[in-house]
């Protein structure tokens, strides 16, 4: 099992990321993740009722929360 401690650890050891830009890399991963499903779900790949809607909202959450969390570190 990953733990995700260790990787954020590790990214700040041997990559010197700051709290702020491994938030940013996060933002970002979600982000194509986000733009990912959208394109499955209009080309038909992503077929499945109900879990492809879940699945996005659970994207859409976690685009919103990043979101929040980078909005407040600029402000």
């Amino acid at each position: 099992m990953i733990d995700a401690h260790k990787v954020v650890d590790y990214l700040k050891k041997h990559f010197n990321q700051s709290d702020t830009q491994i938030v940013l890399l996060l933002s970002q991963g979600v982000l194509l993740m986000k733009d990912c499903q959208q394109a499955m779900m209009k080309t038909g790949n992503a077929n499945i009722p109900g879990f492809d809607d879940v699945l996005f909202d659970v994207i859409d959450n976690m685009d919103d929360y990043l979101s929040d969390i980078i909005e407040e570190e600029l402000t």
